[in-house]
């Protein structure tokens, strides 16, 4: 995706590129929290979605702080979007085999921790996105291909960091 959408950087204003380079970190943040939770701290895949969706509640409490005021129907439709998200990862369900990786009541706190991550990288991502879309509304095409470099770019040295055999 990263390559197809490279001609789109073509000529573009660096303020553009500099706003969407931000976008993708704040996106490759939330990504790297939820590989850590998962693999490092063996948070299960049900907490860590989650999780992920608190995202919710990072963007609807940022705007609250900037605005001064929450909206009745801003808490109703964040509490029903977590409410949902919480029935679908913990009700019923298949239980983990009993040789699964287990992890400890540290490992879940510090995995959960990390996973909250995911919340607040996507979260800013995507109020920066709003904001810039705003900015600029003609660059939609470049903004989206630097954050897609972006994120190429952190999970590439992410893998290679992590031992990734790039030759076989």
């Amino acid at each position: 995706a990263s390559l197809a959408c490279a001609p789109f950087l073509f000529n573009t204003n660096p303020q553009v590129l500099k706003v969407g380079t931000r976008i993708g970190a704040w996106c490759a943040f939330g990504y790297a929290a939820q590989a850590i939770a998962l693999n490092h701290f063996h948070i299960s895949a049900s907490e860590t979605a989650f999780e992920c969706s608190l995202q919710t509640v990072v963007v609807a409490a940022w705007l609250a702080a900037q605005s001064g005021h929450l909206p009745p129907r801003t808490i109703a439709s964040v509490t029903t979007a977590v409410t949902g998200v919480a029935i679908l990862c913990f009700c019923g369900g298949t239980q983990p085999e009993s040789n699964a990786l287990i992890p400890t009541h540290y490992e879940s706190i510090v995995g959960a921790l990390i996973a909250l991550g995911q919340a607040i990288g996507f979260g800013a991502s995507y109020i920066e996105l709003e904001k810039a879309s705003e900015d600029f509304p003609q660059d939609a095409q470049a903004l989206a291909a630097i954050q897609c470099m972006v994120v190429a770019i952190f999970a590439l040295a992410a893998a290679k960091s992590a031992g990734a055999d790039f030759d076989a």
